[in-house]
């Protein structure tokens, strides 16, 4: 029995110093390991920044397909660490091209490696780039001011008028350059007319009027056709033009001349009423506003200005002035386009000379500043008037004057009028994140 004990005793000696020694090696190999990931994590980090600065330094409408030809082991070689060079850092680039009309959708990916040739260790991050091509939709920039003036340098902050913005989710484009603006071809789409020119003759046998190339009378005119509402024309000036929700109803008030003129509706539904003769149809609205005029005050009444599903287009000749706030309420899901995109174009329309077109923004809260949710498209001025101005949208104008800041998070428009208002042939970045950073 002494002898069994003392051999039992032997044996747990040796397997607890087996154990100690293991121990020690786990111990030295994980510190080794995380000594070495720990030299690695700044490399990764200051490569992260210079990738960064040399994508958006790089004007990628050099490049026909910037996707491979700007993209790859050319123009991001591999190389070692700033401070330690016995780190090696390589790119794995891949790319997927999503089809849309008019333009591709582009997403590059960048796998990262940050390894050692002494060590089994490395990091690893995964870097994605999303792009634009082809002849793009102005509403899918955050902000473009498509000036002939003289464009900062500083892109980002230094925007003329004295403002400074602040975007979130795409960058903005300051530039002088050619775009397509189909204001003709939005209107026809919108009456339902087919042809090369739009004339008075054409829309006033559209809404039933003798023919003639006299406007259609003044007022309020509704294009009821194969059982839907095509659109509202206003012919002249809106005295206020309000938006309003209850529930999934979405309900607009026209002032015109003093006169209020009333609708509610269901997006996508067969329910139309007339408010103010209180006639209910079963018609489908298409949600387009044509006004061939200013429209002196566009405003929320209420908690929520837009119906969870509503998908409003506001086309106008002239001014366009919001004076509150524009949202869709609290309780709303985020949303992933606006529900109200307001058009302003001084193209000559229907033989004759257009107002001054422009979107001003008043003054809502001294304090707090103004929240719209809207996509702008004018080739006129842009003013903001408040202190702070936040922008749940997006902003393409000619000129642009501010009070103060404009924040832009930019959401994209679902009006299918975008089609006729974008770029020629352009390339863009509008996405740069980085997906993952984990040790390998």
């Amino acid at each position: 029995m002494s002898i069994l004990l003392v051999v039992l005793i032997t044996f747990l000696g040796l397997g607890l110093m087996s154990f100690s020694i293991l121990h020690t090696w786990i111990r030295g190999a994980r510190t080794r390991k995380i000594s070495a990931v720990v030299r690695m994590h700044p490399e990764l980090t200051y490569y992260l920044h210079h990738f960064r600065e040399k994508v958006f330094g790089t004007d990628i409408r050099d490049f026909a397909q910037p996707e491979t030809e700007f993209f790859n082991p050319v123009h991001f070689p591999d190389t070692t660490g700033v401070n330690d060079d016995r780190v090696r850092i390589k790119n794995s680039f891949a790319y997927r091209v999503f089809p849309k009309e008019g333009y591709n959708k582009i997403r590059v990916t960048d796998v990262i490696d940050v390894s050692s040739p002494e060590h089994n260790y490395g990091i690893t991050s995964e870097v994605v780039i999303d792009m634009v091509c082809g002849r793009i939709p102005l509403v899918y920039f955050p902000f473009f001011l498509n000036t002939t003036s003289d464009i900062p340098t500083d892109v980002p902050t230094d925007i003329p008028g004295e403002s400074a913005e602040s975007f979130s989710n795409g960058n903005t484009v300051i530039d002088d350059m050619e775009v397509e603006r189909d204001t003709g071809g939005f209107l026809m789409d919108c009456l339902g007319i087919e042809g090369d020119e739009l004339t008075w003759a054409l829309i006033r046998m559209k809404f039933g009027f003798e023919l003639s190339d006299e406007p259609l009378p003044n007022g309020v005119h509704l294009l009821e056709e194969g059982g839907a509402v095509r659109c509202i024309f206003i012919q002249g000036d809106v005295d206020r033009l309000v938006f309003f929700s209850e529930g999934d109803i979405q309900k607009i008030r026209f002032v015109k001349s003093g006169i209020p003129y009333e609708y509610h509706y269901k997006p996508g539904e067969d329910y139309f009423m007339h408010w103010n003769d209180l006639r209910l149809e079963q018609m489908v609205f298409d949600e387009k506003i044509l006004v061939n005029g200013n429209i002196g005050s566009l405003e929320q009444e209420g908690d929520a200005a837009f119906a969870s599903s509503s998908n409003i287009t506001v086309f106008a000749t002239g001014t366009i002035v919001i004076r509150t706030n524009l949202n869709a309420g609290s309780d709303s899901k985020p949303a992933l386009f606006t529900h109200l995109t307001l058009l302003s174009c001084f193209e000559k329309l229907f033989g004759g000379e257009g107002k001054t077109p422009g979107i001003t923004v008043e003054t809502v809260s001294i304090e707090d500043g103004a929240e719209i949710e809207v996509s702008i498209v004018t080739d006129g001025k842009v003013v903001n008037k408040n202190p702070r101005l936040k922008v749940n949208g997006s902003i393409y104008c000619g000129e642009l004057e501010s009070q103060g800041i404009i924040e832009v998070d930019h959401l994209n428009s679902n009006s299918d009028s975008t089609g006729f208002f974008r770029t020629l042939d352009f390339r863009y970045i509008y996405h740069f994140f980085i997906h993952r950073m984990e040790d390998i």
